[in-house]
């Protein structure tokens, strides 16, 4: 378009010189010559070229090669003289150039020479992020490369000139607020040239998708609004459908917006905001189909969940919403725009994704836009509270049919084995495994489904246990003290644990756990001399636990001096049997 342009204004130019300078015949031409006005310049520029002729004929301005097939401009001299002729400079590569005048016989008659200097166009002008913007640059040296191409002072690639010096490339215009900014090509390699362009960076919105039927959450997204503007809208078929959203420092945002109740048919999304009027903001087309959307998109069992329909018949009767193909709801009549919205209690359903579609008295179920709902799974226990080896009863729904699955009170499992019904129920009683008191989680899991409950363990003490032996103030002097407490009953099985300590039990000694009778032998050599003190205490297998009994005192005291000396006694006594007894032995021998 630009080059036809600019013949168009050479041919006018041409005319216009030939009428207000007229071919003037001399009576004695010297020769051929050419003379340009300027003598330099850059592409596309129109020269002026005083050419002088010795005789009639058609003539030709030639670029650097002197044949027609060269030429950039061909006149009439109807006589000898002085004859003006104008030219755009063709595409070459910087630095001089040659303009012959030439006839039919590629003779050159005249020669005048022309320097080329590099410029630069950018074309569009203006334009959304994502605008590929085709640089044009004439007149740099043949074959240059890495020339720099900036936006917003950041390089966005760079540039390669071709054998005539030509750059032909297109540069996406990067995402940013809208407003005009300098568009740069360089520095150039050999003047540091910079060649600045003004771009103006307007606003846009896509939308995905864009079809789909009412009620549908499509997203909206915006680039080239004002850099953080705010209280930006959405607006579709000129209806706010979503306000307040804000940008980002480069003018970037999105939505989530609803398709709002119309009938079938294709309708414009617009977007405005304080700084940024909807007349700077392209429309993009939404078509509305027949169907339906669920919201929200994923429930449990019980849940209320709301339908929209559009694109169904005027005031279309007998409408009912499908589950898995299974109708659910009351019954639907449309408006007259064909569109309609009602809601349903979800049955009890198998965890997943289920179809939901519609179907009425003029409209197939095959020729509707079904959606999915996501069944999702949920737990119940009774009571909430109950303290480890009690019953409790899990209730739940949106499990996978017949699916075994793991039952964990805060990470531990309970011992009973647990599985959905064919329908994704759940009932089942358990037993609350060992874990101390509490807030925690129950949950039930298995087949890709997971749900919770709140739960709370209570404590539950066990009877205190009597101490029996030894008694308060005993003193051990023997090789073995035998500790001997009292029978704990409860309702699961009890092991005990022993402890022998200081006073106050800060400084433990000596510990035992999981005794299973109600005493214990310990070697005295185990504990040193002096005042010590034991207490026990009742644990059954789900962890609940008595109270430590009152501590009781023992002392471990060193055998005393007559002990001693009936020790020796006894020794010596044994001695003396078994020296008689070989002495008689000896004498019976020799009688």
């Amino acid at each position: 378009m630009h080059r036809n342009t600019m013949r168009v204004c050479i041919a006018a130019c041409v005319l216009l010189a030939m009428l207000v300078f007229p071919q003037s015949a001399s009576a004695d031409p010297q020769q051929y010559g050419i003379r340009l006005v300027p003598i330099s310049g850059t592409y596309n520029d129109l020269i002026e070229a005083q050419v002088s002729v010795e005789e009639e004929g058609t003539y030709y301005l030639t670029w650097n090669v002197p044949t027609t097939a060269n030429q950039v401009q061909t006149f009439q001299a109807a006589a000898a003289g002085n004859v003006p002729a104008f030219f755009a400079v063709p595409e070459g590569a910087r630095g001089g150039h040659k303009v012959h005048l030439i006839q039919f016989d590629n003779n050159i008659l005249a020669s005048a020479d022309f320097e080329v200097f590099p410029t630069v166009q950018i074309a569009p002008a203006s334009g959304p992020a994502g605008t590929e913007v085709v640089v044009q640059g004439f007149g740099f040296s043949a074959n240059e490369t890495n020339i720099p191409v900036r936006f917003r002072g950041e390089q966005i690639g760079t540039a390669q000139a071709d054998g005539q010096g030509t750059v032909d490339q297109a540069f996406p215009i990067p995402p940013g607020a809208g407003g005009t900014y300098p568009f740069e090509v360089g520095p150039d390699t050999q003047t540091g040239e910079v060649w600045r362009i003004q771009f103006s960076l307007r606003p846009r919105i896509s939308v995905n998708p864009t079809e789909g039927v009412v009620g549908q959450t499509i997203q909206v997204s915006g680039q080239g609004f004002h850099s953080n503007e705010t209280a930006i809208r959405v607006i579709f078929d000129g209806e706010v459908v979503e306000t307040g959203i804000s940008a980002d420092a480069n003018g970037s945002w999105t939505a989530d917006v609803t398709v709002p109740l119309r009938p079938k048919g294709t309708y414009e999304i617009d977007a405005s905001g304080p700084s940024t009027p909807a007349r700077l903001v392209p429309e993009v087309e939404f078509t509305v189909g027949t169907g339906i959307s669920v919201s929200p998109p994923s429930a449990s069992v019980g849940d209320r969940v709301t339908v929209s329909g559009g694109g169904f018949g005027a005031l279309e009767q007998d409408i009912r919403i499908l589950l898995d193909n299974t109708p659910v709801g009351p019954e639907i009549t449309a408006d007259r725009d064909g569109v309609w919205r009602e809601s349903f209690i979800v049955p009890s359903t198998p965890f997943g994704a289920r179809t939901v579609s519609a179907e009425g008295s003029r409209t197939e179920r095959a020729d509707v836009t079904g959606d999915t709902l996501n069944i999702l799974a949920a737990l119940a226990v009774s009571p909430a509270a109950a303290a480890p080896g009690e019953p409790v009863t899990l209730t739940g729904s949106g499990f996978p049919s017949n699916q075994a699955l793991t039952v964990t009170f805060g990470g531990s499992a309970v011992p009973e084995s647990v599985t959905s019904l064919a329908n994704g129920n759940l009932s089942a009683v358990v037993t609350v495994p060992a874990n101390p008191p509490g807030a925690l989680l129950v949950t039930a899991a298995g087949g890709g489904a997971e749900a919770s409950a709140d739960f709370t363990v209570q404590e539950t003490e066990l009877p205190v246990p009597s101490l029996i032996s030894p008694t308060d103030g005993r003193r051990i002097r023997g090789r073995e003290i035998l500790f001997q407490w009292g029978r704990v009953t409860a309702d699961h099985d009890v092991t005990y644990t022993l402890q022998i300590g200081n006073e106050d039990f800060t400084t433990i000694s000596w510990s035992e756990s999981g005794i299973q009778e109600e005493e214990y032998r310990l070697d005295r050599d185990m504990l040193e001399r002096g005042d010590h003190y034991w207490r026990v205490r009742a644990v059954d297998e789900f962890g609940n636990q008595s109270a430590w009994s009152n501590g009781r005192s023992l002392r471990v005291a060193p055998m005393p001096v007559w002990g001693w000396v009936l020790i020796g006694v006894g020794i010596l006594t044994i001695l003396m049997v078994v020296a008689y007894r070989e002495e008689k032995l000896r004498l019976t021998e020799w009688g």
